[in-house]
């Protein structure tokens, strides 16, 4: 039965420990920058669905009889209400996906 004394004392050293993989290694510096990113982006997409609800809310004001749907008429290449909460819905789950990793 061989150990690492006997190699020492053979003259040959056991090879080193292999290092651990470090391809996903992240440091809690790093952790800690990427939560606080995320958490702005959420306050961030929450707040614009906020406006984007109180805007909704004063245009359904004006004309109660037609519910606006579409958050007014979009411009030529601009997204409606509806569409940009939409995409902020669908950026927060993917947030929210990320997060969670």
């Amino acid at each position: 039965r061989r150990c690492a004394v006997d190699n020492k004392m053979r003259g040959r050293e056991p090879p080193p420990p292999r290092p651990a993989s470090t391809d996903n290694f992240v440091s809690e510096h790093e952790v800690i920058n990427m939560l606080a990113g995320l958490n702005r982006d959420k306050m961030r997409a929450e707040s614009e669905v906020a406006r984007l609800k109180e805007e909704i809310k004063a245009l359904e004001m004006r004309s109660p009889k037609s519910p606006v749907i579409s958050g007014g008429g979009p411009r030529l290449g601009e997204a409606s209400g509806m569409e940009k909460l939409s995409e902020l819905s669908s950026e927060w789950e993917t947030l929210e996906r990320e997060a969670s990793r």
